[in-house]
C-alpha cells in the first residue's frame, strides 16, 4: 500500500498579512548589509603564512623569525601549536624599523670588551 502526501500551498498577496511587507523589507535590508559585509572580508582577507613559508620568501631567517614571535613583535594567530603570521602586517612592521634597535644576544660593542 502506498502513501503519499500532498502538501497545498495557500497563495497569498503581502498586503493580506498585516506586518508582513514590514518583516520583508527589513530582512532584505539585513541582508543586503550582510552580503556587503562578507564581500569587505573577501576584499581584506589577510595574507597568513608559517614561519617557514616566510623564510621560503627570503624576507628573515626562520631563526629570527621564531624570535620575534617569542617576543610577541609579531602578528600571530596560533591553531594548536602552529603559528600563522600576517604577512602583510609583517612587511608594514619591518618597513617601519629604523635600525635603533639592538639585536638580542652575546653581541658586544667594541669599547665594552674591557679593553
Amino acid at each position: 500500500m502506498r502513501m503519499t502526501l500532498k502538501l497545498l500551498i495557500f497563495s497569498c498577496t503581502v498586503s493580506s498579512l498585516p506586518g508582513l511587507e514590514t518583516f520583508l523589507q527589513g530582512w532584505e535590508k539585513q541582508h543586503h548589509n550582510l552580503l556587503k559585509g562578507v564581500d569587505k572580508l573577501k576584499e581584506n582577507k589577510p595574507t597568513m603564512l608559517t614561519v617557514r613559508e616566510i623564510a621560503k620568501k627570503g624576507i628573515l631567517p626562520e631563526h629570527a623569525i621564531r624570535l620575534l614571535l617569542k617576543d610577541g613583535k609579531l602578528p600571530v594567530i596560533y591553531v594548536g601549536k602552529k603559528a600563522f603570521i600576517n604577512y602583510d602586517k609583517l612587511l608594514e612592521l619591518l618597513s617601519q624599523l629604523d635600525g635603533s634597535e639592538r639585536p638580542r644576544g652575546g653581541e658586544q660593542d667594541a669599547d665594552s670588551n674591557g679593553m
